[in-house]
C-alpha cells in the first residue's frame, strides 16, 4: 500500500492512474453505459494501492411510485438519495459524496437498481471518471489518451456543414454522439451534406 497524508492526496492518486472506463451496451437495452461492476473493476486496484474505501453512510431520501407502461406492464420506479464516504485507512481522513440512483423494474429490484446507481455514480464523480465506446480512442491502460486526429477531422467537418445546413434553414440536424464510430461521423455527414445541397437549392 502506498502511503499517503490523507484522503486527498490518495484519491488524487487515484484519479492519476483510472481515467476511463468503456461503456458497453446490454442486449436488453439500446443505449451504452458504463456499469457498476466496470467501475469497480477499474477502481479497486487503485483503491486497494492507495488505501482508500468506500461504504453507504448515509441514505437522505427513498420514494416509490408505481406505472403501467404502455403494453400493460406494472412496474416500480424507486428514487434514492444519499451519501457515500471515501475513507483513507492509513490516516482516517474522509469525504463525503452526495448521490442519486434511480430503478425502473416489474419485478422486486428496482430499489437494488437504484442503490447501484447511487453506488456507481458516486464513484464516477468522486474520481471522474471518463466513459465512451470508441475503443481506439483510448490506450488498453488505465490512462486515458486523446482522441485520434482522424475522428478529430470528421467531428470538425460535421460541424462545418452544420453552420451550413443553419444558412440553409434546415431543421432537425442530427447530433454527433460520443459513442459513434468513425463510421457513423462519417454517414452522418454525407447525409446531411445531401440534405445541404438538396434544401439549398
Amino acid at each position: 500500500m502506498i502511503e499517503h497524508k490523507n484522503i486527498h492526496e490518495a484519491i488524487n492518486a487515484v484519479m492519476e492512474e483510472v481515467g476511463y472506463v468503456k461503456k458497453q451496451k446490454s442486449q436488453d437495452v439500446k443505449y451504452t453505459f458504463a456499469g457498476e461492476a466496470a467501475l469497480i473493476a477499474a477502481l479497486r486496484p487503485a483503491m486497494v494501492e492507495h488505501g482508500i474505501y468506500m461504504h453507504v453512510s448515509k441514505i437522505e431520501n427513498v420514494s416509490r411510485e408505481h406505472l403501467t407502461t404502455k403494453s400493460g406492464t406494472q412496474m416500480v420506479n424507486t428514487l434514492t438519495t444519499g451519501t457515500v464516504r471515501f475513507t483513507h485507512s492509513l490516516s482516517g481522513t474522509f469525504i463525503d459524496s452526495w448521490a442519486t440512483g434511480e430503478g425502473f423494474d416489474s419485478g422486486d429490484k428496482s430499489a437494488n437498481k437504484a442503490m447501484t446507481g447511487l453506488y456507481k455514480y458516486a464513484m464516477r464523480q468522486t474520481f471522474c471518471i471518463e466513459t465512451g465506446d470508441d475503443p481506439d480512442t483510448f490506450s488498453a491502460e488505465r490512462k486515458a489518451t486523446k482522441p485520434s486526429d482522424k475522428r478529430a477531422a470528421l467531428v470538425k467537418r460535421y460541424n462545418s456543414l452544420i453552420e451550413k445546413a443553419l444558412s440553409a434553414k434546415l431543421a432537425n440536424i442530427p447530433e454527433l454522439l460520443p459513442e459513434m464510430t468513425e463510421q457513423e461521423i462519417t454517414k452522418a455527414g454525407i447525409e446531411l451534406a445531401e440534405r445541404i445541397k438538396k434544401e439549398g437549392k
